[in-house]
């Protein structure tokens, strides 16, 4: 498999990766496989991620995913309290960019995830164990995305039409607190025409080499058969996957 190898100073932007699971599985061709892996360098660190089969990473390189990576990234200079490490999308949403509509709704990219380093929000570098960082966050990760999942849809919707009506956000049950992250799940609905798409946000954290971590996943398409519990297991799956990768 392909990797690509980025450089980050403290507080510079670093480049995309990550996530999907059966439900979002696109075409497993060697292009899409090989856009599956990042290497990132992160403070003083090298940290390590792998995508779920079925999406690929926002290459900035390519024509199509350049503004839409830019946007995003742009979007997070301006909200100055994260750092953004990538964007995963639908493989088959990437490859239809620019395309979307009633009748093709991936072309709009509904479902991305967001890979963030909150190093401003939340710390750098911070001298804990996984455990006990897991512990500190479950205490105060639903105020915390109370004060910013707003922030991360918006970004989120940068891939799609401005035209689009999306829906208020509305959390769905209480966090789940694993041995490899905290993650909260919410509702939101987007409205394409007369057409209805349901979505899943899901916000999640965890510590890789003493660094923070969260991802910001928008579940679209899909969503309508996925239950709450299934959005946390998602999330989760991939948490402890990057724990894995990092060790």
């Amino acid at each position: 498999m392909r990797h690509f190898i980025l450089t980050l100073a403290t507080v510079a932007l670093l480049l995309p990766s990550l996530p999907a699971d059966a439900q979002m599985r696109a075409t497993g061709s060697a292009a899409n496989e090989a856009r599956r892996t990042l290497i990132a360098r992160v403070g003083e660190e090298t940290l390590h991620f792998e995508a779920p089969l079925g999406m690929c990473f926002v290459d900035p390189t390519k024509q199509g995913e350049r503004e839409f990576y830019a946007n995003v990234r742009d979007f997070f200079t301006r909200k100055a309290d994260e750092t953004l490490l990538g964007i995963f999308a639908p493989c088959q949403g990437l490859a239809n960019m620019g395309s979307g509509g009633v009748n093709n709704p991936e072309g709009q990219v509904m479902s991305t995830g967001l890979l963030l380093w909150p190093q401003r929000s939340v710390g750098n570098k911070l001298d804990l164990t996984l455990a006990e960082y897991l512990d500190l966050r479950a205490a105060s990760f639903e105020e915390y995305l109370g004060l910013t999942i707003d922030a991360w849809s918006a970004a989120s919707n940068v891939s799609l039409d401005p035209s689009l009506v999306v829906s208020d956000i509305e959390q769905l049950g209480p966090l789940e607190r694993s041995d490899a992250a905290v993650s909260a799940v919410f509702a939101q609905e987007v409205r394409v025409g007369g057409e209805k798409h349901p979505l899943h946000l899901v916000g999640a954290t965890t510590l890789l080499r003493d660094h923070p971590i969260e991802v910001a996943l928008r579940l679209g398409r899909f969503a309508k058969d996925m239950e709450k519990e299934q959005a946390h297991e998602f999330a989760q799956k991939f948490m402890a996957q990057q724990v894995a990768l990092n060790r």
